[in-house]
């Protein structure tokens, strides 16, 4: 914890570390997420993180999605 904040750091060796990092992205937490390129040091891949909040970003008015908080 660091200035009131948490920081999340999850790992990847059990190959779930983006959809826990997207998780936790995508809550209302004032909180930040350690990532890694490419999954180096087996933190959650930054390109992959990226790529599911702009999915989600894109999907948020339509139909498929509609349960999801705005």
């Amino acid at each position: 914890m660091t200035n009131g904040t948490i920081e999340f750091c999850p790992m990847n060796r059990l190959k779930c570390a983006t959809a826990i990092a997207s998780e936790w992205a995508l809550s209302d937490n004032d909180t930040n997420i350690v990532t890694s390129f490419g999954a180096l040091k087996d933190y959650a891949p930054l390109e992959e993180l990226m790529g599911v909040l702009h999915i989600h970003r894109r999907l948020m008015g339509k139909h498929e999605c509609r349960k999801f908080r705005k």
